[in-house]
């Protein structure tokens, strides 16, 4: 899982090279906003804000079996590719998202077992070690996500302890909050979140 945090440090120190005088905020979405909290436990390069939309920190809906069987093939087959079974449909509330989801050719809906293995294990990570995180923390996401743990999120905000942190929760927002119905709240949030910071 570390050739994922190297990239944002990779990214963060290339932009912080070429803009040492402009304060750094990360935004991770889902899988990304898991990869971000994995960074800001690893690095000492904090950034001025990071924003968390809808990270997956849970495994509600994944039988205890499909998990260990998964930690099995992890060992003997890494490569191996197994579907992630992700709820498209709950993306978004709007009807124009979907669509160009499935069509996106980077899109493929499946994960090696070493990735599930990996990510599960980073995730306990993030949720053990989060009252660790040191920078301002906006997490934004949707109480009708079917994607990520609600449970997951409850925790996390509960581990978090940097006194500048903030929960928005949208209602009837599904998994993308800046591609559903309410986007432009959610631009105004990032942006006037940002700029208070800055």
């Amino acid at each position: 899982y570390s050739d994922y945090v190297d990239d944002v440090e990779s990214a963060s120190a290339r932009l912080a090279e070429h803009y040492p005088a402009t304060p750094q905020f990360i935004l991770g979405h889902s899988l990304g906003a898991n990869n971000l909290l994995a960074y800001l436990l690893s690095t000492s390069h904090q950034p001025r804000g990071a924003i968390l939309s809808s990270p997956v920190l849970g495994t509600d809906g994944v039988s205890g079996v499909k998990v260990l069987v998964a930690r099995l093939l992890s060992r003997i087959a890494p490569r191996m590719q197994v579907s992630l079974g992700l709820d498209t449909s709950n993306l978004s509330r709007d009807p124009s998202v979907e669509p160009a989801y499935l069509a996106d050719p980077l899109v493929h809906g499946k994960a090696s077992t070493r990735f599930g293995t990996e990510s599960l294990l980073t995730i306990k990570r993030i949720l053990r070690n989060a009252h660790m995180i040191p920078c301002p923390v906006l997490l934004a996401h949707g109480d009708a996500d079917r994607i990520a743990s609600a449970s997951a999120l409850d925790e996390l905000w509960g581990r978090l302890t940097v006194q500048d942190r903030e929960r928005v929760i949208f209602p009837g927002g599904y998994h993308e909050p800046h591609n559903d119905v309410q986007k432009q709240e959610v631009f105004a949030l990032y942006r006037d979140w940002i700029l208070a910071r800055v």
